[in-house]
């Protein structure tokens, strides 16, 4: 319904400003701890861990000026927060940082 949608607006509204407050080294760990969460929660039927994903994304190409490219390198380059993650699992983040 409406009302939720708007909620929901202001909801990320307020995480993109608390991620913008984060160093870049900071996003780029956010996102690749957020890739595992959105990953699950797609699994569970559950949006919201995606919608970080795509804010830490977006703060970091957009706010910080990070080129993309340079983005999945330095996500890549991690040491894995969860697991290490296989070629196909490196694929599908780099298509979503990319999306």
């Amino acid at each position: 319904d409406e009302e939720e949608m708007m909620e929901s607006n202001e909801e990320e509204s307020s995480k993109s400003i608390e991620v913008e407050s984060l160093s870049t080294s900071q996003v780029i760990e956010l996102i690749e701890l957020s890739f595992f969460q959105a990953c699950y929660g797609l699994a569970e039927g559950d949006i919201h861990p995606l919608r970080l994903f795509v804010v830490a994304v977006t703060t970091a190409a957009i706010s910080k000026k990070y080129p993309v490219s340079a983005l999945i390198k330095e996500v890549d380059d991690l040491p894995p927060s969860t697991k290490s993650l296989d070629a196909q699992e490196r694929n599908l983040r780099s298509t979503w940082i990319q999306a």
